[in-house]
């Protein structure tokens, strides 16, 4: 082990392993996160949203907003059709007053599917309840 540690010091002293360094403090989430997922944590915390409904699936949006989720299921993109209905009586119980509709990000169409495709009943209930869309250049809100 003695031998291993002195090995690493060496590298170290070398300037090989810097990104070791990095690890240790992680950038913060506003840092990496994408204009379009800032842009909807800033409209979430605009419309004094109390949780985040997110069919863009997108976590980051989530902990830059500080909220928690509106429905048990956190990115909704895994749940099946038996879910589609506990989403729906989940969203009538919370009512945001905003939700992250949809994006251009990869996790919205996740195998070629869109979240409107993937549950069209829960789609005709968003539209009715949240006829109002802002964009971005990638998410609708």
């Amino acid at each position: 082990m003695l031998q291993y540690s002195l090995a690493v010091a060496k590298s170290l002293r070398l300037g090989q392993y810097t990104w070791i360094a990095s690890l240790a403090v992680p950038p913060e989430n506003i840092a990496i996160a994408t204009a379009g997922v800032r842009w909807s944590a800033e409209k979430l915390l605009g419309s004094q949203a109390k949780c985040v409904f997110d069919l863009s699936n997108n976590g980051v949006i989530n902990s830059l907003a500080k909220l928690p989720v509106c429905t048990r299921y956190t990115y909704p993109v895994y749940e099946g059709k038996k879910d589609e209905d506990i989403l729906i009586l989940q969203l009538k119980k919370t009512m945001p007053s905003a939700i992250v509709y949809s994006s251009n990000y990869w996790s919205y169409s996740i195998d070629g599917r869109s979240m409107a495709t993937r549950f069209p009943v829960l789609d005709e209930f968003l539209i009715a309840n949240y006829p109002i869309q802002r964009s971005e250049s990638s998410s609708v809100f």
